[in-house]
């Protein structure tokens, strides 16, 4: 039985454990089926509460992995991504209140896709990642007071960034949004523009 399920995990290449698969009961079967699964390409973590930092330990390493889509801490994340460097595709959620986010100099420099918070935009591009598709949401009140200007400031997007698609929550106060789209972006092909939730709340 036991080299059946190890047959099995070898085989998994997706693994994704949602609304109530990632509940704290559910904690530790997550966490010992990780262990089992070295060839996913697709890693999807949504937990319904704040998980152990040890939920992606330093050792674990998906040599195949592409595509990431977590809401775990950052400060847990910066040592996984340091060891998964052909990373494609990458969705952050999870909370990161910190001035500077701990994802600062992660090296992905395969990066094509990313959606995240405001205030982890510079730390994940700031290395030179191909970045074709950006996504950028507001989870709380302190990212819709970001300044969008300095998020779309062409020193935060480094040149070797190609946007061609653009999705940006934004608040009501900020101005000429148009013009610094277009000059961080100049080739790009689709944009959507969303007001923040919170935008109200900012003055």
């Amino acid at each position: 039985m036991a080299k059946h399920q190890i047959d099995i995990a070898l085989r998994v290449d997706i693994i994704e454990v949602l609304n109530k698969a990632g509940s704290l009961a559910s904690f530790n079967s997550i966490q010992a089926i990780l262990k089992c699964t070295k060839n996913i390409t697709t890693l999807h973590l949504q937990f319904s509460f704040k998980p152990d930092c040890h939920i992606l330990p330093a050792t674990l390493v998906f040599k195949n992995l592409m595509t990431l889509n977590v809401n775990i801490p950052h400060t847990t994340l910066a040592q996984f991504l340091a060891k998964h460097l052909d990373i494609q595709n990458l969705v952050l959620g999870g909370p990161c209140n910190l001035p500077i986010c701990p994802l600062t100099g992660c090296q992905l420099p395969h990066l094509k896709d990313l959606v995240c918070l405001p205030g982890c935009v510079r730390a994940l591009t700031s290395a030179g990642s191909p970045l074709q598709r950006l996504g950028v949401f507001h989870d709380t009140i302190q990212d819709s007071g970001f300044q969008t200007t300095q998020l779309l400031n062409l020193t935060c997007i480094p040149s070797s960034c190609i946007l061609a698609t653009l999705h940006l929550d934004f608040n009501h106060t900020v101005t000429d949004l148009l013009t610094y789209i277009d000059a961080a972006a100049p080739g790009l092909c689709f944009l959507k523009l969303m007001e923040s939730p919170f935008s109200d709340r900012v003055r």
